[in-house]
């Protein structure tokens, strides 16, 4: 949906670029605070409780997306769901991740977190697909979609995730920042500079490719979905190239990657070249996403 619904405030709505960029800016502002204390959050409150309490909540922001482009109404009604929409995406990737370290040894979490991935990503590679072509039809179709997954998850959650604390944690507060530990600090700025540069993926090149290569919707979601689909298959191949480097090297190499294929996308206009890009693209999220996650649950406090 997030890959959609600027093209649709730039196409319907007339919104400028630079109305999105404050939109995608609003959106990470307000994810700060749960990606600092979302892990304490989970801690304290536990991780059923959230995992049942977001999808719900994720759903009727969905519901108002919906509202607000079936029935043309207020642009507010798609830009402040939106935006909060990326705090409750963040909130649930991390009691998902959470999860996850919970249920595995700490040699198995590569693996566990990779598997991860590619079950999402068989959902990722479907979704812009279907999106692609259904905005061509009717753009209120977008928010339908994930509406009605949050929803399945919400009952795959409450069947599945039978437990609700954590390992306890003698005197951890609600709003607590680990200040002394300075090697968890560090690694987590590096790995959130390193998510950072990688961001135009997923925010800048939908428009770019709309805008500049005017490439055809559908187009541009068979190009999201060979994303997907490559994580499916490629990630645990590259788990196996990869095996003998540390995290941290594997997390370099995943940059070194996604510079070269960003700067291929400024260069490439045919889309097939485009699409071979986008796994090569693939290969260096493969090689840094599990690593970062696992990395993250080794050294967390």
């Amino acid at each position: 949906m997030w890959v959609f619904i600027p093209l649709y405030l730039l196409a319907v709505k007339d919104a400028s670029y630079i109305e999105i960029g404050i939109l995608f800016l609003l959106s990470a502002v307000a994810s700060i605070p749960i990606s600092i204390f979302g892990g304490n959050l989970i801690d304290k409150i536990g991780r059923r409780k959230i995992a049942l309490t977001v999808p719900p909540v994720l759903a009727l922001l969905f519901l108002l997306i919906f509202l607000g482009i079936h029935f043309s109404l207020s642009t507010l009604f798609i830009t402040v769901p939106f935006v909060l929409f990326a705090p409750g995406a963040v909130l649930q990737s991390i009691v998902d991740s959470v999860i996850v370290t919970d249920s595995t040894d700490e040699m198995d979490r590569i693996d566990a977190f990779s598997m991860t991935r590619i079950g999402a990503n068989v959902g990722f590679s479907l979704g812009p697909a279907i999106a692609g072509f259904a905005v061509t039809y009717n753009y209120s179709i977008l928010p339908l979609i994930p509406l009605i997954l949050e929803i399945f998850g919400f009952f795959l959650y409450f069947k599945y995730i039978n437990y609700n604390e954590g390992p306890h944690q003698e005197g951890k507060k609600l709003l607590s920042f680990p200040r002394k530990d300075k090697r968890f600090i560090i690694v987590s700025l590096l790995v959130s500079i390193a998510w950072f540069s990688v961001g135009p993926w997923a925010y800048i090149l939908p428009q770019f490719f709309s805008r500049v290569d005017l490439i055809q919707y559908s187009v541009i979601g068979i190009l999201f979905a060979a994303n997907g689909l490559s994580v499916v298959i490629l990630q645990l191949p590259v788990n196996k190239l990869f095996y003998k480097f540390n995290d941290m090297t594997k997390i370099t190499i995943g940059l070194i990657i996604y510079a070269a294929t960003f700067a291929f996308f400024g260069i490439i206009r045919n889309e097939i070249l485009l699409l071979i890009n986008v796994i090569f693209l693939t290969i260096g999220e493969n090689a840094m996403s599990p690593a970062s996650n696992s990395i993250i649950g080794k050294i967390a406090p």
